[in-house]
């Protein structure tokens, strides 16, 4: 038994040598090991702490291992280090910002921690920390990582942002805004900055509870985007602080309906190059443009007309840049709510004779009606008034009659019929005149009259008569190639006013809501345009 006995003893310290030597190869050893560099996920935060940080260490440098433990060690200076072992806890006070064990950090993985940051109580708001990873946290514990001087953690007070002003601008920036908190850093350098929607705004502190900012270009947004707000006590977000809008610009903002060719505008703004503009080839209604519009404009279906459209194009669009874009704006044609050209609404009641005679005018003619066009059943295409009679009731045309009737009504002051051949643009050529084959040709005095027909862009006008009067150059290129009759009409001009100017990505009838795609600037300061007589 005596023998049994101790071969059992032995056993059993055999047992237990092994199983010590197993939990010492289990627990790691630290001699001569070289703190890693540490690095953390943000800097600064608030002195009550509560925020989450990360704390990681480049890959192939030490490894962490659950068990380790991280304390916030107050610097003296920027070159104070962590202590070489575990320091035992200091409480901070009102002039000393103390050593600061965290309870627990977690280990994500060998080479990175989540760190709960940990209360500094009274510490001075200047405090700056090293942040040291330890073995353990006893007086054995061994410095495995820790924050370099450019590295370490600040404090200060937490900051609250309670609202922006104004809540939305045009999206190519210049908004001052305003932004309501509490507890902003005032001293010099603040350590304050901000970002909105991912952009860094340069800041003006006003106080302790408000600073302003001008809001840089971005892309409209049509949710909300964030304001960021970084200071030495951590970070702040509004998460739906700011709209950026579809907003334009435009320059000049004023014109003369009296103008012949129209007057360049430029028209500035955010995403333009996603836009159809068609300056080359057949534009049509759904590609974008660039209209004036009194009010809001509202495509959405109305009896096949526009809620609100257009009064007039500003055409030819060239696309400078993403930002920037330069049309003509023509005045002197109007257009009608159903996005025609509107036409002059003068009409007398006259006898015709098969001749150049026009008896029993009503109402009666003006002496400045001599050289107007005139139509009307019994008006040869191309007819003028080339004389009035005294008291207007009688008058002399440039063409006789086609017939002898009394009491001929309807009969247009101001507008005329011709033919000719519309011809649109083409890619791939050179363009000529866009309306030739004019019969019977046109005169000196067609400049600036507006023209209609197929092919024909509603608001067009004449801008430049050949000698010979058979070809012609227009206000908008041609939307399609045609032969046939043409209507040449006194424009009927923009009225004097304030307008908008806006610019759409499609502009058929009723493209809201029907394209899910459809973009529209919006109504803002920047976008008024008036129109003048002068």
């Amino acid at each position: 038994m005596h023998t049994t006995a101790r071969a059992r003893t032995s056993r059993l310290l055999t047992a237990l040598g092994m199983a010590g030597a197993l939990l010492s190869m289990a627990t790691p050893g630290f001699a001569a090991v070289t703190p890693a560099t540490l690095t953390l996920s943000s800097t600064q935060g608030p002195n009550t702490g509560g925020n989450m940080i990360t704390a990681s260490v480049p890959a192939g440098s030490t490894q962490f291992f659950p068990g380790v433990d991280v304390e916030f060690q107050v610097a003296a200076s920027a070159s104070t280090a962590c202590t070489p072992l575990y320091a035992a806890p200091v409480s901070p006070t009102s002039s000393a910002g103390g050593i600061i064990d965290v309870p627990f950090a977690m280990v994500v993985s060998a080479t990175r921690l989540a760190i709960n940051v940990p209360g500094f109580g009274p510490a001075p708001l200047t405090s700056k920390y090293n942040v040291c990873v330890y073995s353990t946290n006893n007086s054995t514990g061994q410095l495995l990582a820790q924050t370099t001087s450019a590295g370490q953690y600040s404090i200060g007070t937490r900051v609250s942002v309670g609202n922006v002003w104004p809540t939305s601008g045009p999206a190519q920036g210049g908004t001052t805004i305003t932004v309501f908190g509490n507890n902003l850093p005032t001293t010099t350098p603040s350590g304050l900055t901000a970002t909105l929607g991912g952009l860094p705004l340069n800041i003006t502190v006003l106080g302790n509870n408000s600073f302003t900012a001008v809001t840089p270009p971005h892309a409209p947004s049509p949710t909300p985007v964030p304001l960021v707000v970084n200071s030495p006590g951590g970070t702040t977000i509004i998460a739906r602080a700011f709209t950026y809008a579809n907003g334009i610009t435009v320059s000049p903002s004023t014109a003369p309906n009296t103008r012949m060719g129209g007057t360049s505008v430029d028209v500035q703004g955010v995403g333009f190059a996603g836009l159809n503009f068609m300056m080359t080839g057949n534009p049509d209604d759904k590609n974008s443009h660039v209209y004036l519009v009194r009010g809001l404009y509202d495509p959405a279906n109305n009896g096949g007309a526009k809620r609100n459209g257009e009064l007039v194009e500003c055409a030819n669009p060239m696309l400078i840049s993403d930002t920037e874009l330069v049309c003509m704006m023509n005045l002197q044609a109007s257009l009608t709510s159903t996005g025609t050209t509107a036409l002059p609404t003068r009409t007398i009641t006259a006898d015709t004779h098969t001749d150049t005679s026009l008896a029993n005018i009503s109402p009666a003619l003006s002496p400045s009606d001599q050289g107007e066009r005139i139509s009307g059943t019994g008006i040869a295409p191309g007819t003028t008034i080339a004389a009035v009679g005294a008291g207007g009731t009688s008058a002399t045309l440039s063409t006789p009659t086609l017939a002898t009737a009394t009491g001929v009504t309807g009969i247009a002051v101001g507008i005329g019929t011709a033919t000719a051949t519309v011809t649109a643009p083409s890619p791939n050529s050179n363009p000529g005149p866009p309306m030739t084959a004019i019969s019977p040709p046109l005169t000196q005095n067609d400049n600036g009259k507006a023209v209609t027909g197929t092919g024909i862009a509603p608001g067009t006008t004449i801008i430049n008569v050949s000698q010979d009067g058979t070809t012609a150059s227009l206000s908008t290129q041609p939307m399609s190639t045609a032969t046939g009759t043409i209507t040449i009409s006194d424009p009927v001009p923009v009225p004097v006013g304030a307008y908008f100017v806006t610019v759409i990505s499609n502009g058929t009838v009723g493209a809201w809501p029907a394209d899910p795609n459809y973009t529209q600037s919006v109504i803002s300061g920047g976008a008024t345009f008036t129109v003048s007589d002068f």
